[in-house]
């Protein structure tokens, strides 16, 4: 997934529900870079934006207009089996669509409660991931194969265990977490075992999700002349487990701050097949997480939810978490409420780690 963002206006207006404006500003926003002169270099943000728009239209209960979107991404890209496969989907699913509540991508959304805005990861998550596990017929007819691995990546604290979690629950899959020290052994080939022994009880428990945070530890790069003999065994092992183990029932989710870092056999189609950049929360999920963080504290009525979260560019959840904390702190020393100047100050005060010039370092 590219780190490219949605602009700022179009994600005010998707927040604020101005559906006919959103989608005006979109499709002129869409046009204008898939007509100018760098449109060859934006191509896959301009699939991704076209990807975005018919999200949105589904969220909105405008299948119908959904369904053509996908019919005008079948034509741009002619060579993407996926885009054909959800084709299919979404037109054996438009004689139930009288509401917005009706259809299947609508009933799966529910699976996203509790992780706001984002629109632009649910709709990879949506198309290229759980619909191939859901509707595994279509899929096999179009043979399209099922994900073997997906790797999450982009900066820490914006929510790749969280979205992992939530994307077992759309697949209903049982959710297996570890961290790569849970699998280290003292002993000589020790770390192969427990790899091994992983999958085994994975398949056991199938369908299943194996979650690997900080899996650079587990399979670093090994034309590293750091990397020992050890560690290279270790990548071997989890090569080979990681095959074709959807055909086991098993789907691998990796998570890396510095991708870069992780050996390039295990990034080729086949093992992980889609590589997926989480970035920092987007306006709609900032407001959200203002909006957690401060539940149940003592709090002015008018808070400017909106307002807060257009400050708060670049902020990760763990940031605002501060951010709400440290306005607590205030409010207390101040014996009063808290409320939007308080939480602006702090806003103010505080320099986010990500900016627009160093984001790029993590993918």
């Amino acid at each position: 997934m590219s780190t490219f963002q949605i602009p700022r206006r179009i994600q005010s207006l998707v927040f604020k529900r101005k559906k006919a404006n959103a989608l005006f500003h979109l499709n002129k926003y869409i046009s204008d870079i898939d007509t100018g002169l760098y449109a060859e270099y934006y191509s896959d943000y301009i699939r991704f934006l076209h990807l975005y728009r018919i999200r949105l239209l589904l969220d909105w209960g405008m299948h119908k207009d959904a369904l053509a979107y996908v019919c005008l991404e079948n034509e741009l890209y002619p060579d993407n089996p996926n885009s054909f496969a959800y084709k299919e989907f979404l037109k054996s699913r438009l004689p139930q669509s009288h509401s917005s509540k009706d259809t299947v991508l609508t009933a799966q959304s529910r699976g996203w409660d509790g992780v706001a805005g984002m629109e632009e990861l649910k709709a990879i998550f949506e198309r290229d991931v759980i619909l191939p596990f859901t509707q595994k017929a279509l899929y096999a007819k179009y043979k399209v194969p099922l994900p073997n691995g997906i790797l999450l990546f982009g900066p820490p604290g914006c929510g790749k265990t969280y979205v992992a979690q939530k994307l077992a629950e759309q697949v209903s899959f049982n959710f297996i977490e570890i961290k790569p020290s849970s699998l280290g052994s003292p002993y000589v080939h020790g770390t192969q075992i427990e790899i091994k022994k992983l999958f085994e009880e994975a398949e056991k428990n199938r369908p299943t999700l194996i979650f690997i945070d900080e899996i650079e530890a587990l399979v670093p790069n090994r034309s590293d002349s750091n990397v020992s003999f050890h560690y290279k065994a270790e990548v071997n092992e989890f090569l080979t487990q990681l095959d074709n183990c959807h055909k086991r029932g098993i789907l691998v989710v990796g998570a890396t701050n510095l991708i870069r870092n992780i050996d390039p056999a295990i990034l080729r189609p086949g093992r992980f097949d889609q590589k997926i950049f989480v970035g920092p929360p987007d306006l709609e999920a900032r407001v959200d997480a203002f909006k957690i963080h401060m539940k149940e504290r003592p709090q002015e009525e008018s808070i400017k939810w909106l307002y807060l979260a257009e400050m708060a560019e670049y902020f990760t959840f763990a940031e605002i978490s501060n951010v709400v904390n440290q306005a607590a702190r205030i409010a207390i020393d101040k014996k009063s409420l808290i409320n939007t100047n308080i939480l602006g100050t702090v806003i103010e005060s505080t320099k986010p780690a990500l900016n627009e010039n160093n984001i790029s370092q993590y993918t």
